[in-house]
Order: structure tokens, then sequence, then C-alpha cells
């Protein structure tokens, strides 16, 4: 998340199951319309593997 300042990925080391919960994003900041973007970028990176 290097690209993204301020937003952590935590992965909880869970197998993969429908409905799991194997992680979460945080993202700190001021603005929260900007918060929700960068950490909306982390979510779609992680899913896609490619930046959106």
């Amino acid at each position: 998340m290097a690209a993204e300042p301020g937003v952590k990925v935590h992965l909880y080391g869970k197998e993969l199951r429908p409905g799991r919960k194997v992680g979460h994003v945080t993202a700190l900041g001021d603005d929260l319309d900007d918060v929700r973007r960068r950490a909306r970028r982390a979510v779609h990176w992680l899913r896609e593997g490619k930046q959106g």
C-alpha cells in the first residue's frame, strides 16, 4: 500500500470461505471523501490485483 499513504491492510491469516472475513482496511485522514476513496482503492486492489 505504498501508493496509498495512511492506508493499512490487516490480514487475519484465515482460510478463504464464502462470507468469511479474512481482513480489513484502515484508512486515516482529515478529508472523509479522500479517506473513503483511498480505502475503496485499496479494497479494489486486493480483490482485483490491480489499481482501479
